[in-house]
Formats: structure tokens, sequence, C-alpha cells
């Protein structure tokens, strides 16, 4: 007997009470019940997995921006100390603020107490300027200049000039020499 499609839709029966239909939500009656596929959330281990990566990645993000900072710290103690050893230098060789000394008479002792004057030079707070050492000027053509006054005095010095200070633990010092001429 050829049954037409009709009949064979009618003779169908309902599913079982707690067998999931084809397609059925997740949730009371649905799949999960009987034993399917879990529901759409995320299971404790996954978040936990998250948590722990999201707290790895704060903590590297916040070690970078602390070593940005001191590295900004650093770079502007020693900016600061680039731009007060230039404006010592200027001071040094500016004849008008700290006169030539011959060699004989202690330039050192001349030239140091000169920058100490803060109407001369004031440097920065948290920085000192010192004179290092004052060396003469030979007189010979190769520009050799030595610790020994040479008589008479030649009219040239090399002065060595250093500011110091510093950026929280790390040194900020600088240093520069200076041809000082006689007028």
């Amino acid at each position: 007997m050829v049954l037409s499609r009709r009949s064979d839709r009618r003779s169908r029966r309902p599913p079982a009470p707690g067998t999931p239909r084809p397609g059925a939500p997740a949730g009371p009656g649905g799949a999960a019940e009987a034993g399917g596929a879990g529901e759409g959330g995320f299971t404790l281990v996954e978040v936990l997995i998250t948590v722990a990566l999201m707290s790895i990645a704060f903590v590297a993000i916040l070690g970078a921006l602390g070593t940005m900072i001191a590295a900004g710290s650093t770079h502007r103690a020693l900016s600061t100390g680039e731009v007060a050893v230039r404006d010592l230098a200027e001071a040094v060789k500016s004849e008008s603020l700290i006169p030539y000394v011959d060699c004989g008479s202690g330039p050192l002792a001349s030239y140091s107490s000169g920058i100490s004057n803060p109407a001369t030079y004031d440097p920065p707070p948290g920085f000192s300027a010192t004179v290092v050492s004052v060396t003469y000027w030979q007189g010979d053509a190769a520009g050799t200049f030595s610790a020994t006054c040479p008589s008479p005095d030649n009219g040239a010095q090399l002065v060595r000039l250093r500011v110091e200070g510093s950026a929280g633990t790390r040194p900020a010092d600088q240093e520069v020499e200076v041809v000082k001429r006689k007028p």
C-alpha cells in the first residue's frame, strides 16, 4: 500500500518526554537537561585563566610605565645639567663676568670664586658648579696645554668645568673644557 505524504505526516509520533528536539534551545526542557551541550556561558576555569592573563598583561604595562617615568626624569636632569654646564662655560669665557687671570696669580682659585658668585653664575636647583682644573698654553703651534705655568703667560688657558647634580639616585654630572683667552 502506498501512502501519500499527508498520511505519512500524520503517522509520526511526538518525541518522548525528556528527549531533546533537534535545534531545541538549552535550558529547562532543552538539550542541557537531556545530557547534551551546556549552556552558552563560560566555565570557572576559563574565567580564571582570562583573569590571570589580564593580570600579567596589566603588571607588564605598569612596569613599562614606571620605566618610562624614570627614564624621563633622568633625561630631564641630564638635559638640565647640559644647559647648566653650557651656561657656566659662557660665563667663564666672558671677560666681563670673569676676567682673565695670569697663570702666576692663581687662576684656579680666582675662577672658582668667580663662578660661586650668584651674580656671575647661578646653577639650577639641585646642581653645583666647580672649576676642575686650569692648564696653560705652552705657546707652541700644536696647541699643547700643560699644568706648568710658562713665563710669560702666553694668553690662553684651558679651563675644565663640571656641573654636578642628580636625578633621583642617578648622577647627572656634565663636564666641558673652555679655552679662555687673554684680551
